[in-house]
């Protein structure tokens, strides 16, 4: 009964030490976090001797399995190995394996970059200083215009006029001098009627011409109001002359350039004024005098030919540069 018993007890703890020495492999686990690795590991081997099973029987048992152990979970062979001794490994689980990866973090935070922004503050016109500066503008004006006779038996000759073209204004101190120079075209009509002796003839003048103004611009510092005067050279290139009698509607036409009736060039005296409106746009008022003969004949088409002109008009400048 005690063999039976002993031999039961030996196979239990035979098959238990079997079963254990058959171990899974290490495992390896990764976590994210922002430590540095640590790879930790244990691994403990214990030799257990089994009991001399000799006591109860001289040979073993046939049911029990003997191993070399070599053959149990890699283990040095021992360096001897009796019938009645079996050398066993047993294994204990091994603890996982933790390698801590530092996580990438992003940087979400926004980056913002501060410009200052360019001041639309003038600051002289909150001063109300208001200068004179370099600017290319454009010009237009619109006027009427006069032929005075110096013959009192002569009619005078009126109708109108308009030029446009281009300026140039530029300084001559910071805020109460400058000057004015520009190239504008120029087209004038004027006309009047003949009676008595003439049998109510009808005369109209048509003349065109390049204008070149010369002006001087004054002003105060903390005024828009400034005062213009200078001298204006006329280049003309066309003049005709239209007569139509009383009686009958035919016109007849006379070029006065091409008879050299007219002068080439005119030279008169200009004055006015100019008001800034904002810092692109004036308006200005312009007076002409003529200084220079327009005829160089006494007479024209048997009446007088000794005109001065006389202008008056009104326009606007807006600065394009």
């Amino acid at each position: 009964m005690n063999i039976s018993l002993k031999l039961i007890l030996g196979l239990a703890c035979s098959f238990s030490l079997l079963t254990a020495a058959e171990q899974v492999p290490a495992s390896i686990d990764v976590v994210a976090d922002d430590a540095a690795p640590v790879v930790s590991s244990s691994s403990t081997e214990s030799v257990a001797s089994v009991a001399d099973t000799s006591k109860t029987t001289a040979q073993p048992s046939p049911m029990v399995a003997q191993e070399s152990p070599a053959q149990i979970s890699g283990a040095p062979a021992p360096t001897q190995n009796t019938p009645s001794q079996t050398r066993m490994v047993i294994q204990s689980k091994p603890e996982p394996i933790v390698i801590r990866v530092p996580a990438k973090q992003r940087n979400r935070q926004a980056i913002i970059i501060e410009k200052d922004a360019p001041s639309r503050t003038d600051v002289r016109a909150l001063r109300n200083y208001y200068p004179i500066e370099l600017n290319l503008a454009v010009s237009a004006s619109i006027g009427s215009a006069m032929f005075l006779n110096s013959d009192f038996d002569m009619p005078d000759f009126s109708g109108l006029f308009w030029n446009a073209g281009a300026v140039v204004i530029f300084p001559l101190n910071d805020a109460t001098v400058g000057m004015t120079a520009g190239v504008l075209f120029r087209s004038r009509t004027a006309s009047a009627v003949l009676d008595g002796s003439y049998n109510n003839d009808r005369y109209r003048f048509s003349q065109m011409s390049i204008d070149l103004p010369l002006f001087f611009k004054f002003k105060g510092a903390r005024s828009r109001l400034a005062f213009d005067t200078g001298v204006q050279m006329s280049i003309n290139f066309y003049d005709k002359l239209e007569v139509a009698s009383g009686t009958t509607s035919a016109e007849d036409e006379y070029d006065l350039m091409k008879a050299s009736y007219r002068a080439p060039i005119d030279w008169s005296l200009v004055g006015g004024f100019s008001v800034l409106i904002n810092h692109r746009v004036s308006f200005n008022m312009k007076f002409l005098f003529g200084i220079s003969e327009m005829y160089n004949t006494p007479q024209v088409q048997s009446i007088s030919s000794d005109f001065t002109p006389v202008e008056a008009s009104m326009g606007v400048v807006v600065n394009i540069l």
